[in-house]
């Protein structure tokens, strides 16, 4: 039943590309790609994995792919009814997003001086050292590590500190997207500019996730095919050469996956392609064994425990609203045999356990038509002089599209004070570096 589940998959994600008019940026395309994605993985090793996959798995993950595909083409069809595309009578106009050179020279300054701060105190709440390279990633691993699994670990990284690196970080989206959309303009990228990126990616890894480097990386993905689509007039995106650019890419950022663990100090035994299967594939597998025994893991009384689980702790922790107690993830780590498959289930997982069969259909509508309703609009926007906070959304909720196959990361992100805060710094990036005018202020004065 897997090879039946990998060929209409397959078939999902190649009818969404056509019925996109070829726009690998839609979301159809983009949440098919991943699940059809992880099926090739799943066939790959369903022998060592013994993944005999059950109807009600193959519905859940065929039915739920299928439904986001027909939800999105409905969005698309009431939004041409609306207001059609214009693709010939209004071009898109492409302009340059000028930025102050000055305070991007300060704001790199700054940024390395909070992420050098942070790391300081990453170090000491692990009781690290900085005697070298090696003992400073294995503090970041192991800060990482007890983040996610300690129930004990006293986090002693001052909150302001926390949350100027996150600014750092999520200021990346806002100067990678002013970056590829100058390129597409002038063929030039500013020294600056990278650098602030670069420092921003750093800022990511220090926290001792990759995720965060990761859905940046998507989202940059996201606005280059945006912007080359706007800029083509609406015409094919999948051609031979993009085939070959997007295969090269995928490649290299796969071949990246397992040294980048070992340079975070992850410890493991497994040959890369094994470590990449439990990532890319045995979701599949652990999302199976999961809806066979359903009825025994069931353990919060809080409604959307899992689909809403960050919205809940900040409301517990933050908030102290009554009845609601801090928790977390219910996510069993799994194996087979000796072979270990991880604690992720794809994004089925978190709705199904909230709110069963119906919540799968419920939450999987929602998300769809959010995403292609937000891309329409994105679509139909004729000119850009700066990012717009529809555009960098978007890049984010793209990255939370292609990983649905790994976890619940839409509404993880959606619902969250990290997407407020995500917000906050691209608008306050916008006022500093597009509105801020020095010149004027200094003739006030």
């Amino acid at each position: 039943m897997i090879y039946l589940l990998a060929i209409l998959l397959l078939l999902i994600f190649v009818g969404s590309i056509f019925a996109n008019r070829k726009d690998i940026s839609a979301p159809a395309v983009v949440f098919s790609f991943g699940f059809a994605f992880q099926a090739f993985w799943a066939v790959l090793y369903h022998k060592a994995w013994r993944l005999d996959l059950h109807l009600n798995t193959f519905l859940v993950l065929f039915l739920g792919v299928l439904e986001f595909f027909l939800v999105t083409m409905l969005v698309k069809f009431i939004a041409n009814k609306i207001k059609p595309r214009e693709y010939k009578t209004k071009p898109f106009v492409m302009q340059e997003v000028k930025t102050n050179k000055v305070f991007e020279w300060i704001y790199l300054g700054v940024s390395i001086l909070i992420s050098l701060v942070y790391l300081y105190y990453l170090v000491r709440a692990v009781n690290g050292t900085f005697t070298s390279i090696k003992s400073i990633m294995q503090a970041i691993s192991d800060y990482d590590i007890y983040l996610k699994f300690s129930d004990e670990f006293d986090n002693d990284i001052p909150f302001i500190i926390k949350n100027l690196n996150l600014a750092v970080i999520y200021s990346g989206y806002w100067f990678l997207y002013v970056i590829i959309n100058n390129y597409f303009y002038n063929k030039k990228i500013r020294l600056v500019q990278i650098l602030v990126f670069v420092s921003a990616l750093c800022a990511a890894l220090i926290s001792g996730s990759r995720t965060p480097v990761i859905m940046m990386a998507i989202a940059g993905v996201c606005y280059y095919l945006i912007l080359l689509f706007k800029k083509k007039s609406y015409k094919n995106l999948f051609t031979k050469k993009m085939f070959i650019y997007m295969l090269i890419l995928g490649v290299a950022a796969i071949g990246l996956f397992f040294p980048t663990a070992k340079l975070l100090g992850r410890k493991t035994d497994s040959k890369p392609l094994d470590y990449l299967s439990i990532y890319c594939g045995a979701e599949v597998k652990n999302l199976d064994t999961y809806l066979q025994e359903r009825r025994y893991l069931y353990k919060y009384e809080t409604y959307g425990s899992q689909t809403m689980y960050n919205v809940i702790q900040f409301a517990s922790e933050k908030l102290h609203i009554k009845g609601l107690k801090a928790y977390r993830l219910d996510l069993p780590f799994r194996k087979v045999d000796n072979i270990d498959l991880g604690n992720v289930y794809t994004t089925f997982y978190a709705y199904i356990y909230d709110f069963g069969y119906v919540g799968l259909f419920i939450f999987v509508f929602i998300m769809a038509a959010i995403c292609a309703s937000l891309y329409e609009y994105i679509i139909r926007i004729r000119k850009l002089d700066k990012p717009k906070l529809s555009v960098l959304v978007y890049g984010v909720f793209f990255g939370c599209l292609i990983l649905s196959f790994f976890s619940n990361k839409f509404y993880e992100e959606l619902f969250s004070p990290v997407f407020i805060k995500k917000i906050i710094t691209w608008i306050a990036c916008s006022l500093v570096f597009c509105h801020l005018d020095l010149k004027k202020i200094f003739k006030r004065n």
